[in-house]
């Protein structure tokens, strides 16, 4: 029996590498298995490095660890043929249709989502040897009613319509087929034995296969395993504690079957142990022996080249560690690597290192439909879906991939002329110069190949490449140079093949429409990762937690510290709960946790370390990982804390803050001061809007920049309709309503006008969707309570009614007020009342009474002023009417002509101080809050840079 231990402290590959040259076989004669190809590659290099680059003859290195790895090779002779594996585009479709035909009305995208989930499932069930038939021990009646429908089809589809769909295909999954292979291998150790030394190394004992064939090898005499990370210096309170969340578990787990201890093991016999080794044992000591820290020391010298950044977020952590990672090159011959589970840090990480001009290899690549191209060729399918509005297809436009076709004038830039059409339709009628221009009209039918109703895929891919070369031709050139643009390069060869492959299996893809292909090419997109074969840099790197694994560089990085990053939360599974996987016989989630303190134990043989963690993420604090945790109690214990690692971190932290104060590129925001627009008196408008005279009042930078500069936003193009277009909408149909009957009694028919004049306005076809369904259902369900009202007030109050009156005003100087009054009606007891119908929320009485609201009390001015054509007289009331289920209504009856006086007296000494003292207009004077600035005021916080300077001057009382 030959078993090595490999202390945490060695480096893997460089140990094994060394223990083979020094061993006195020859290279050639030795048979390594490692877990992947990477590790293979690696240790190929490092064996090579180690001879000094002179010719030699290479050991047979395989992988054992990947599902497709060429053991078949070496399988026993008398094995039978293992068929097949299914592809995994075929799994992912077969069980996308079977949930499919189970749920009709599901969307694609989401039977492939659990599809994926299920061939999951499937996997870890293969794995972790649980036979599919151990589903049928489960009783239905055990759980909740969800979780039996869902355990009944989970029997259904995996013990018989799944293993019925391989075999008749004579295919196997292929955690099966390696399965299969790595006990046809055992099988051979075990009947003829090994002809060479085999070493198997670096592989993770969690499975029976996996442990049946260490346990082969190591009981040949040509067989040697080396079981990286066993800590030999285990305490025996330590190992009667061990459970699934420690790194040594599934190692314990295999020596206790072979009667052994770790201290039966002797170390690889070109490795040692040091201090970081006592200090990984002690650090990664089970929960109930954690007391014994008190009497363990943290070992002198343990901490040394260890070093803790905890940066203020991830923006922060990422630049630090692109600086430490910069750093390195400083340095010939030295190499560095993050090592890290979050995507998106080492995404940011890659980003901010392009900017110093270095590509580093990132092991996890990115996915296909996160590339430019990838976007691009779904963003013409969401033009299609959209609809025939041109507005949505001016992503695929203004990309730059797209060249105009062979159509296109050679001497028209594309791009400034689709900017053109978009500014154009985005202006208000009045504001457009000239017709509309041909651009979108020109270029729109490229796109008609993809609006053919399809079937099936080969016609959708055919169609959907057909307009994507379309587009991407060059002017006056074949459509070809379409083609040579597109399909280059990684990205272009990675959407090529994945086009290929669903062509290939498109006997699984009959009936879909546009939604169900983008589904499918979404889905497969996101599955794919696109690597640079070639131009990163040779010494630094970015690393998953596997691949890691075999790659030591001189300096580790190992980013994203946080609780539910590493060690990541257990994932969701939407089949089987946690008990249901526990009693069907699965391994528990928790022994996931044990493989991430494994990887964060073996990451720790680095001759330097710098951690890092972002003590807030999206804005909310975080939590460090249980790692850290661990080991700021431990040193809290030994009478110190993780200062003495934060101090290492600091000079890290404060190359990241200096270099963000001296570039622009990484500058943080620098508060300005607040903005006050200057104009001469004779700029303030002729014409004052009652609608805009709060706006003045409260923010007058928005009123400058709109009524003076003339500056409005340009509204969104192809915006869904909001509250604003509900709003004129109902305006509209209760104007025309009140047009039909402007004074005297409702008649009983009034109900009926209602309603058909709602259905007129709002359920025309040119009105949007939501209000020909929405808007127009919540409308006619206030139909009956409008009508009422409008009797109850015509008996009490009403004489006559007029509708959408323009009025105007003198106000001060040469400006005048205006207003467009919702109604006016003539009051049966004299005078008049002024009402505004609102879908929002209404003033109150206190508002208009005390001046804060005063859109109804300024129109009451205009009219006790006569400025509304054919009326003449007094307001006596002014209402706010809520159109909305609550029927709300706000009067003000009392003393309107001196609120009217007053508000106007006001206004009138607001706007003089703009017309004869030359008062500036500075941005939101009176604070920010929203329900105190008016809402068109929110459209110039950009142009006022709110963001950069409020909060930090004082606010006006």
């Amino acid at each position: 029996m030959t078993l090595y231990a490999l202390p945490p402290s060695n480096p893997l590959i460089p140990s094994l590498a060394t223990f083979i040259r020094s061993s006195g076989t020859a290279l050639a004669d030795w048979h390594i298995l490692l877990p992947n190809r990477r590790a293979c590659r690696a240790l190929r290099d490092e064996l090579m490095r180690q001879q000094g680059g002179t010719a030699m003859l290479l050991p047979l290195i395989q992988p054992v660890g990947e599902e497709d790895s060429a053991l078949s090779l070496i399988a026993h002779p008398d094995a039978a043929p293992i068929p097949p594996a299914a592809h995994p585009m075929e799994r992912a479709l077969v069980l996308a249709r079977i949930i499919k035909a189970a749920h009709a009305d599901w969307s694609m995208a989401r039977c492939l989502a659990l599809g994926s989930d299920l061939g999951q499932l499937i996997d870890r069930a293969i794995r972790e040897a649980v036979p599919f038939e151990a589903l049928m021990d489960l009783v239905d009646a055990d759980y909740a009613d969800h979780w039996q429908v869902t355990l009944s089809f989970l029997k259904e589809v995996m013990v018989s319509i799944w293993p019925d769909y391989l075999k008749t295909n004579h295919r196997v999954d292929t955690a099966t087929q390696k399965q299969a292979m790595i006990k046809s291998l055992t099988k051979r150790i075990a009947v003829t034995g090994l002809d060479k030394p085999t070493l198997l190394a670096g592989i993770a004992l969690n499975t029976d296969d996996m442990v049946a064939l260490a346990r082969a090898i190591t009981h040949d005499d040509h067989g040697l395993v080396v079981l990286d990370g066993l800590m030999p210096n285990m305490d025996v309170d330590d190992l009667d504690h061990l459970d699934e969340t420690h790194p040594s578990w599934s190692q314990w787990r295999f020596l206790q079957d072979m009667d052994k201890t770790p201290s039966d093991i002797p170390l690889l016999p070109t490795a040692a142990t040091d201090t970081r080794d006592r200090l990984v044992t002690s650090w990664m000591r089970p929960a109930e022996t954690t007391l014994r820290w008190r009497e363990s020391p943290i070992p002198d010298g343990a901490l040394n080249d260890i070093s803790l950044c905890v940066c203020q977020d991830r923006e922060e952590e990422a630049l630090t560690i692109a600086i430490a990672l910069r750093e390195v090159l400083e340095k010939p011959g030295k190499t560095a690597a993050l090592v890290t589970p979050d995507r998106m840090l080492a995404a940011r990480v890659c980003a901010m290192m392009r900017r110093w001009g270095v590509t580093l290899d990132d092991s996890g690549g990115e996915p296909l439909h996160a590339t430019p191209l990838g976007a691009w060729a779904l963003s013409i399918l969401d033009s299609i879906l959209a609809g025939d509005d041109p507005s949505h297809a001016l992503p695929v436009f203004k990309s730059s991939f797209a060249a105009g076709g062979t159509d296109w004038p050679i001497d028209t830039p594309l791009r400034d002329r689709v900017r053109e059409w978009e500014v154009w339709t985005r202006l208000s009628e009045r504001a457009r110069k000239g017709p509309e221009p041909e651009t979108m009209t020109r270029l729109m039918p490229l796109l008609d190949p993809l609006k053919t109703g399809h079937q099936d895929i080969q016609s959708w891919l055919t169609a959907h490449v057909t307009v994507m070369q379309a587009v991407a031709a060059l002017p006056g050139q074949g459509v070809e140079t379409g083609a040579s643009r597109l399909w280059v390069g990684p990205t272009g060869e990675a959407l090529a093949s994945l086009m290929r492959d669903l062509l290939s299996h498109q006997h699984l893809l009959a009936g879909l429409d546009l939604v169900g292909y983008r589904a499918v090419l979404a889905y497969f997109m996101a599955q794919q990762s696109v690597r640079p074969p070639f131009g990163t840099h040779p010494r630094l790197s970015v690393l998953g937690l596997i691949e890691s694994r075999s790659i030591h560089p001189d300096r580790v990085i190992l980013g994203g510290l946080n609780e539910g990053v590493w060690p990541a939360l257990p994932p969701h599974d939407p089949w089987m709960s946690e008990a249901m996987r526990q009693k069907a016989g699965f391994l528990p989630a928790a022994q996931m946790i044990g493989q991430a303190a494994h990887d964060f134990m073996m990451r720790l043989s680095a001759s330097e370390i710098i951690m890092t963690r972002a003590a807030r993420v999206e804005g909310k604090p975080s939590l460090p990982s249980r790692f850290l945790s661990r080991l700021d109690t431990w040193l809290r214990a030994d009478g110190k804390s993780l200062d003495i690692l934060l101090k290492e971190g600091d000079q890290w932290l404060a190359l990241a803050r200096e270099y963000e104060k001296r570039h622009p590129d990484t500058q943080p925001i620098i508060r300005a001061q607040r903005p006050v627009g200057q104009a001469r008196p004779e700029d303030f408008p002729k014409t004052l809007p009652v609608t805009k005279v709060e706006l003045l009042s409260r923010d007058p930078y928005s009123f400058y920049a709109q009524r003076i500069l003339g500056l409005y936003p340009l509204p969104p193009l192809a915006a869904p309709a909001g509250a604003m277009e509900k709003g004129i909408a109902w305006h509209s149909v209760m104007e025309h309503w009140l047009r039909v009957y402007p004074d005297g009694a409702l008649p009983e028919t009034a109900h009926e006008t209602l309603h058909q004049l709602a259905q007129d306005i709002l359920g025309a076809p040119d009105q949007p969707l939501i209000a020909r369904t929405v808007w127009l259902s919540r409308f006619i369900a206030l139909i009956p309570a409008l009508v009422e009202q409008e009797r109850d007030w015509r008996t009490r109050n009403s004489v006559q009614s007029f509708v959408e009156r323009e009025g105007e005003a003198h106000l001060i100087g040469q400006t005048n007020l205006s207003a467009k009054a919702d109604r006016i009606d003539r009051l049966r007891e004299g005078g008049w009342a002024v009402i505004d119908y609102k879908t929002g929320t209404i003033p109150s009485t206190k508002d208009m009474a005390e001046g804060r609201k005063v859109q109804l009390t300024l129109e009451a001015s205009i009219l006790n002023a006569g400025g509304f054509k054919g009326i003449q007289g007094t307001a006596r009331s002014l209402v706010y009417r809520r159109l909305a289920k609550d029927m709300n209504t706000s009067i003000l009856d009392q003393d309107v002509e001196t609120t009217a006086q007053f508000v106007l007296d006001r206004l009138r000494g607001l706007v003089a101080s703009y017309l004869e003292a030359g008062r500036s207009y500075p941005s939101c004077p009176y604070g920010f809050k929203q329900d105190f600035l008016p809402p068109a005021a929110r459209e110039y916080d950009h142009l006022a840079r709110v963001l950069e300077w409020s909060g930090v001057e004082e606010d006006a009382a």
